[in-house]
């Protein structure tokens, strides 16, 4: 078999796809059995299998892609990265990174109060990958660690719960990392946000989970509640400027440097799983 890189890639990473599935790089597209791709596939006259390289593909059109070809996500890709773009969300609102610093560029020498993320409850929704790195991260920070999702695990130190609202109503902080499908868009809505008890939310996965006017309404009307997200509605063009109870970054939450290369690598040992039977990341196809 033969695969094609639909993106620009190092001599080192064509060998370590071949090293970890067995295959031949082709320049070919025409040519290619596996396309890997990242934002827009491609496939050639030969294609049957297109790898994404990016863990969703919630963007995609599924409809373009002939139905003689699967397509397979990278989900589990970049759990660590993701993992800690929560935590740095959170440190920096709990301990007013932001204020200090810019309190500090103009000379400004002045103490904050801030918290500890120690002892408080916080509250997974989604645990896949990401949700699983979260708690293992949460755990040794000492935190007490809920979750709800469609699919139980079961995780050491968690505490499950049996619907979103049930989770919302129990925690003091809520972390959004479960994908976006029919099902869950818009469901942090007006009346799950009156069920929340707590005062943070931390959105990790994808905008439109959140409903816009009523996730801007609830923080307009509870200065004492903040929004934490990797994501914002309509990017990147930003349509609606952040109030200031927001911490917002420009989904940069999978990005890490090095890391790059083993987000890769795990998407190649996801296609040689796929070709040896498991299909646990199939988005479409066989």
């Amino acid at each position: 078999m033969k695969f094609y890189f639909a993106f620009d890639s190092e001599e080192s990473i064509k060998s370590k796809c071949t090293e970890i599935t067995g295959m031949t790089y082709t320049q070919d597209l025409d040519e290619a059995d596996v396309v890997f791709f990242g934002p827009k596939p491609q496939f050639g006259k030969k294609t049957r299998i297109l790898q994404r390289l990016y863990a969703g593909t919630d963007d995609l059109d599924l409809s373009g892609i002939p139905s003689g070809i699967t397509l397979l996500s990278n989900a589990g890709g970049y759990n660590e990265p993701v993992s800690e773009t929560v935590f740095a969300l959170l440190l920096s609102h709990y301990k007013k990174i932001c204020k200090h610093n810019s309190d500090m560029h103009l000379g400004i020498f002045k103490k904050q109060e801030v918290e500890t993320l120690f002892g408080k409850k916080i509250g997974i929704f989604g645990f896949g990958g990401i949700g699983q790195q979260v708690a293992r991260t949460a755990i040794a920070l000492g935190m007490e660690v809920s979750a709800f999702s469609r699919h139980r695990t079961e995780f050491p130190s968690v505490k499950w719960h049996s619907s979103l609202d049930s989770l919302a109503a129990s925690v003091d902080i809520l972390v959004v990392c479960t994908p976006l499908s029919p099902e869950t868009r818009g469901i942090i809505n007006a009346p799950l946000l009156s069920r929340f008890k707590g005062n943070c939310i931390v959105n990790i996965a994808r905008a439109n989970i959140v409903d816009q006017d009523a996730m801007l309404t609830y923080l307009f009307e509870h200065k004492d509640r903040f929004y934490l997200s990797d994501v914002w509605w309509n990017e990147p063009n930003i349509k609606t400027i952040p109030p200031e109870n927001c911490i917002v970054t420009p989904h940069i939450g999978g990005n890490g440097g090095e890391y790059r290369n083993e987000a890769f690598a795990r998407a190649f040992r996801n296609l040689k799983l796929y070709l040896d039977g498991n299909k646990h990341n199939v988005v479409k196809g066989a």
